[in-house]
């Protein structure tokens, strides 16, 4: 077991924090026969779920985050557990960034940044609390810059990995088509 997973499965309020703050639940139990399969040069084991039934997996040589939708989207997210934790408690709805990409430019994901950090804090009940409690639990260092970190990681470190569903078809990636623009609550900001 990585190191960092064992010292969160050692702090319950650690794990209750990432669950309701930022839906990275640690203590969901998982079956060895996930409904997908993994393709890469290494193996990917599953370390957390989230509540919409998605599974996050980590790469045992490359330690890189693999995110697998329970909509049929896949793609590595992080190149370390370490950065994926900074990723969540930076942007708790991380997963909108990748939404508001117009297709993966990163220029459309930091437009999009503040708008998404706004609806975090809106609708995260003690968003700065949880943020304190899991950077201080975990003694996490601050991101030098979340969004191009998964942006590399989505565009870059995810080229040799490939997620399939039981059909045998590919599953799609995380890059969204939609831009700010798209999100008629932030225009009207």
């Amino acid at each position: 077991m990585n190191s960092t997973v064992q010292r969160i499965a050692e702090q319950p309020h650690i794990v209750e924090t990432l669950a309701n703050a930022f839906d990275v639940d640690f203590s969901r139990p998982y079956d060895v026969h996930l409904w997908f399969s993994v393709q890469a040069e290494e193996k990917f084991f599953p370390f957390a779920g989230e509540g919409a039934g998605g599974v996050f997996l980590l790469g045992n040589a490359s330690g890189f985050v693999l995110y697998v939708s329970s909509e049929g989207q896949a793609g590595v997210v992080a190149a370390s557990l370490t950065e994926f934790l900074q990723l969540i408690v930076a942007y708790p709805n991380w997963l909108d960034l990748l939404k508001f990409s117009g297709g993966g430019r990163f220029d459309e994901m930091e437009r999009a940044a503040p708008f998404i950090d706004q609806d975090a804090a809106d609708d995260i009940p003690n968003i700065e609390v949880s943020r304190s409690t899991v950077i201080h639990g975990l003694s996490l260092p601050p991101a030098p810059s979340p969004i191009s970190a998964l942006h590399h990681a989505v565009t870059v470190l995810g080229r040799g990995v490939a997620v399939h569903a039981p059909d045998g078809s590919e599953c799609e990636g995380l890059f969204g088509s939609f831009v700010v623009e798209n999100n008629r609550m932030w225009c009207n900001a």
